[in-house]
């Protein structure tokens, strides 16, 4: 069993340095670097994507290990595993599913986030989404944090 805690840690804290590495230099420096946001937005567009896929897999083996855990009866806190891991592959998929989707929904209206004013209504309500979406990707920072805490200390 210690070999798939060690296992489900890595790829855990492999999954949150990928998330603090796209938040704290990919994203900026595509904004920073490209020519136009539109192009730096479809590329960060594109690495979120494959971040949720990741995160997702990662959640998957995260609940199964922590049912796993339940089922042997090791580890007395391997409910709130199953809660924190629940979590995030929700939120996950809240982001990856509804906001993602609504915020490429509302560009393709738009013809391009440059195309129109700051004040038109399709670029406010985009502007929302994207608030929506930061904030749901630090939710999901925040719970892989303390599923790894969680596992981390499960370890003793």
């Amino acid at each position: 069993m210690q070999i798939w805690r060690s296992v489900n840690l890595a790829a855990i804290g492999a999954w949150i340095g990928a998330m603090l590495l796209f938040g704290a230099v990919v994203a900026p420096v595509a904004f920073k670097v490209l020519p136009n946001r539109e192009l730096a937005g479809a590329v960060v567009s594109r690495v979120l994507q494959r971040l949720t896929v990741a995160g997702l897999v990662v959640a998957a083996a995260a609940g199964i290990f922590a049912l796993v855990q339940g089922l042997y009866g090791s580890g007395s806190g391997a409910w709130i595993t199953r809660v924190a891991v629940a979590v995030l592959a929700l939120s996950l998929l809240l982001g990856s599913i509804w906001v993602s989707a609504r915020m490429e929904g509302l560009r393709a209206e738009m013809g391009g986030i440059e195309q129109v004013e700051d004040t038109h209504p399709l670029r406010l309500e985009f502007k929302r989404f994207h608030r929506l979406s930061v904030r749901l990707y630090m939710g999901t920072l925040l719970l892989a944090l303390t599923l790894f805490i969680l596992e981390t200390r499960a370890r003793g």
